[in-house]
């Protein structure tokens, strides 16, 4: 699901479940900003005996 304002300006929202593998849980969630030639990226993978895993990705064009 996603939500622009502007053109270029975005936000977007995921949730999800996948077939896991050794080790891994399976849900996700996550959310993404862009913003002209700048985007930011969130995820939330949870895991088997372990804390969940965080995940940050930043581009800039």
């Amino acid at each position: 699901m996603s939500y622009t304002w502007l053109e270029g300006y975005a936000i977007a929202a995921r949730a999800g479940v996948r077939r896991a593998a050794e080790g891994e849980g399976p849900w996700t969630a996550g959310f993404g900003i862009s913003a002209d030639r700048f985007s930011l990226d969130y995820a939330f993978e949870t895991r088997d005996n372990r804390p969940g895993a965080h995940r940050i990705g930043v581009r800039i064009r």
